[in-house]
């Protein structure tokens, strides 16, 4: 499975549209060098789009929007979308994001599936 599925502006239909329209209306854009992302860092992880999109805490992370292009890539964040599913794109992340908010990993997934009025999907118990 790739990650690098895009869908351009004009191809964009029900939610991944509606990000694209807030995306225009409302967000500023954080510029991040790769080498800098947490995730590559902390794995060791190649300074590329796929090492992003693949160690980001949620499913709902892994997106990149191309400004020159107006295309949002990452085949899980737009799944995520299209599916209207909040869950754990990579557990480690997510075990630190929580800890960086003295939270849980639950109460993330929660927050955020409200905050979008998307499905919460929890990880499973060991």
């Amino acid at each position: 499975m790739t990650l690098l599925r895009s869908v351009s502006e004009l191809e964009a239909t029900g939610k991944v549209k509606e990000v694209f329209d807030d995306i225009k209306a409302t967000k500023e854009i954080d510029f991040v060098p790769l080498k800098e992302v947490y995730a590559i860092k902390k794995r060791s992880l190649p300074h590329s789009l796929d090492s992003f999109l693949c160690g980001t805490p949620l499913n709902i992370h892994s997106l990149a929007y191309e400004v020159r292009t107006h295309e949002i890539f990452g085949d899980i964040g737009i799944s995520s979308l299209e599916q209207k599913i909040i869950r754990v794109n990579d557990m480690g992340m997510a075990e630190d994001f929580a800890k960086l908010y003295n939270t849980t990993v639950e109460e993330i997934i929660s927050r955020k599936a409200d905050e979008l009025g998307f499905r919460p999907e929890y990880p499973k118990p060991l």
